[in-house]
């Protein structure tokens, strides 16, 4: 196996690891269920304000690092400094890291 081939596979299965990630957040999002996987650093599509009467300064469109729940709800700091949530169609998760309350439940549902 070359060098080149193997970055290619490394670079492929990664792609692969961050699509089942996607996943498994949407999935848990639809089913109303803790997600193993929650965003570390979105992408915001467009410029996003809030809905009235908190309109405020609003989110410019491009990647920001992100406030998360435990359930995966999403927010981000705004141009006046306060949190401003988003829909999970106002935003493309770019990276991911595993969910702590999830690992924990697990743990405390195995003992």
């Amino acid at each position: 196996m070359t060098i080149h081939s193997e970055f290619n596979a490394c670079m492929h299965r990664e792609y692969c690891i961050n699509l089942e990630k996607h996943y498994v957040y949407y999935k848990a999002a639809a089913l109303k269920i803790m997600p193993r996987f929650i965003p570390d650093r979105i992408r915001v599509l467009k410029d996003k304000f809030g809905d009235f009467p908190f309109r405020g300064a609003g989110v410019a469109a491009g990647e920001h690092d992100c406030m998360v729940n435990k359930w995966g709800a999403v927010s981000v700091t705004a141009r006046d400094g306060k949190r401003l949530g988003l829909k999970l169609d106002e935003f493309e998760p770019i990276s991911f890291r595993e969910n702590p309350a999830y690992a924990q439940e697990i743990a405390e549902s195995a003992s």
